[in-house]
């Protein structure tokens, strides 16, 4: 546990740079953007929100799993559960939270207003896994350590469940497509890139389903599972509506600035107003 932030960073580092060396030799998509100017601003903002949560304590995450395993505080520590089951537990939870937290970074407009610059991105590879606003990281961050509190999660639980995260993450929003033969088995328990690919279309039902990390099971669980885009995948429109200039996507300063710019698209605010006219 000593050298967990080494361990995550091999594992980072090592997906995103196979990911990123299939993306180069097949990829599935053509882009559109301008690549290395949003594959710069995507690394900026995801290594400025890793700084962030990292040099705040309260939103350690590891930190938050020993403070719970010494005080023997949280569900999973009131019975004596075996190791490898305690892990699963925690691992599936944390994963089933993710879930809801994605749903309700869709439903509720001022979160809605955060979570646009990760899908303000016209195109998607693995370097989109990282795209969030500083506000997003310090947000879900902070969520994931109350959970922890709460579960009782034990720190080597936290650190299996952030290398998982972190690697899907950039797997899933890969600009490759799995063989035909075998990607259909492999989503039934794991969310896929040609899944993921359908969250970030520019159409408003695509672009509120889908929304797993991880685990497939929740998107088909909670009916938010759709499983094939109106277009074909290889010339669906990304993005949001409203932001569709590839130079201003992929602007480190606009991205910073662009929640607190007012929608003129929220999908948070129609969310809303669906759920009361019904």
């Amino acid at each position: 546990m000593q050298n967990e932030i080494y361990w995550r960073l091999c594992f980072f580092l090592g997906v995103l740079f196979l990911i990123g060396a299939l993306e180069s030799l097949v990829p599935y998509r053509r882009q559109v953007g301008l690549r290395r100017h949003r594959i710069g601003c995507n690394l900026a903002l995801g290594l400025l929100g890793t700084l962030v949560v990292r040099f705040i304590p309260v939103l350690s995450a590891v930190k938050a799993a020993e403070w719970a395993q010494n005080s023997q505080w949280g569900l999973l520590n009131f019975l004596p559960w075996p190791n490898w089951l305690e892990i699963l537990l925690a691992v599936s939870a944390l994963d089933c939270l993710i879930y809801w937290q994605h749903v309700i970074f869709h439903r509720v407009p001022w979160l809605w207003q955060v979570h646009r610059v990760h899908h303000a991105d016209v195109d998607l590879d693995s370097t989109s896994g990282i795209r969030f606003h500083t506000v997003e990281y310090a947000l879900s961050m902070g969520i994931k350590v109350i959970a922890i509190w709460i579960l009782g999660a034990s720190p080597f639980a936290v650190v299996v469940f952030e290398i998982i995260l972190n690697a899907l993450a950039i797997v899933t929003h890969g600009n490759f497509a799995l063989p035909v033969c075998i990607e259909p088995w492999i989503r039934w328990m794991f969310v896929t890139p040609s899944m993921h690919r359908i969250h970030h279309s520019i159409d408003e039902k695509e672009m509120n389903s889908n929304f797993g990390f991880n685990m497939s099971v929740w998107d088909r669980l909670f009916r938010t599972y759709v499983s094939e885009s109106k277009q074909p995948q290889q010339i669906m429109r990304m993005g949001i509506p409203e932001l569709q200039d590839s130079k201003a996507a992929s602007s480190l300063w606009v991205m910073l600035w662009l929640p607190f710019r007012k929608s003129e698209n929220n999908v948070g605010d129609k969310q809303a107003e669906s759920s009361v006219s019904g």
